[in-house]
């Protein structure tokens, strides 16, 4: 955790928590925003985009770890636990999601500075005070 001079206290969590774990880990968070690769197939490796929960909404189910983020939100939601109502999503365009280890390919290691910068951004646009939550 670490404090944002004009918006509060900013906790990362870089983690590969999947299922049940998820729900632990937003419940009681302000706002989500959550970085990571995705293959999508419609856009060039490194590609960057900003999705909203709301983007994804026809996502659910099918994961390949079981309950992924977008279930365990909805099942914090449905517990009455305090859930993040401002989800979002700052994607890069991943080539392969098949390969294990290695380094990152070039477009998406060029992408990471863009996708920090965003994130950055959609930090700074919380100065305005507490997100709500759902209760």
């Amino acid at each position: 955790m670490f404090e944002v001079p004009g918006i509060g206290t900013v906790e990362i969590l870089e983690t590969a928590l999947t299922g049940m774990y998820l729900v632990e880990a937003i419940v009681g968070a302000g706002r989500l925003i959550v970085l990571d690769s995705v293959v999508s197939g419609t856009a060039a490796p490194g590609t960057v985009r900003e999705l909203t929960e709301r983007d994804l909404a026809g996502a659910r189910g099918g994961s390949p770890h079981g309950i992924g983020l977008l279930e365990a939100l909805d099942l914090a939601r449905a517990l009455g636990l305090q859930a993040p109502v401002d989800v979002r999503f700052v994607t890069v365009e991943a080539g392969d999601s098949v390969t294990i280890g290695g380094a990152m390919t070039a477009r998406v290691s060029e992408a990471v500075d863009l996708v920090v910068d965003r994130a950055i951004a959609i930090i700074g646009q919380g100065r305005s005070g507490a997100l709500p939550m759902v209760q």
